[in-house]
């Protein structure tokens, strides 16, 4: 996902390390931008029908909940290295929907993109914001379905006669 967003968005020469083995901050993706900026990427992902965010009020409410989860868990980590990176905590629902730093990773990406290719800025975001959603939906749905061989297969009294 972090690779399809900056290529995607036409981020000329992106480098990205996909393994920390010697790392204690276990990022999901750093990601090293030609002008050379590190974005530190680490993806979480939440049902909104679980039990643990039924209690909570909203799905924004979700969203940052796992986001300070991530910052918790990572911001002095990141603090300490001897080369700065900007940490984003990539929050997104199993319905698609993105947490706010996705959401402005997102913005500043489709920035890019629009700039590229000489459309509006809205309309790139919604192009990138639609694929990532259709991305996340896709494999949750491909989980559920390996998880559970034979999940979708028609009962055998209701099926053709």
């Amino acid at each position: 996902l972090a690779y399809w967003i900056f290529t995607r968005a036409g981020a000329p020469q992106v480098d990205f390390e996909w393994s920390f083995p010697d790392s204690p901050l276990r990022l999901d993706a750093v990601v090293t931008t030609a002008s050379g900026d590190r974005i530190g990427l680490d993806f979480t992902m939440s049902s909104p029908y679980s039990s643990s965010n039924l209690r909570r009020a909203s799905t924004p409410a979700i969203l940052e909940s796992l986001e300070a989860r991530k910052h918790a868990h990572y911001d002095a980590a990141v603090a300490s290295l001897q080369a700065p990176m900007r940490f984003v905590p990539f929050a997104l629902l199993t319905s698609g929907r993105l947490g706010p730093a996705a959401r402005a990773l997102i913005h500043s990406q489709a920035a890019r993109l629009a700039s590229a290719q000489g459309i509006p800025v809205a309309l790139a975001e919604q192009r990138l914001t639609t694929q990532v959603s259709f991305t996340v939906v896709r494999q949750v749905a491909y989980s559920v379905l390996v998880r559970r061989p034979g999940f979708l297969d028609v009962a055998p009294e209701h099926g053709p006669r």
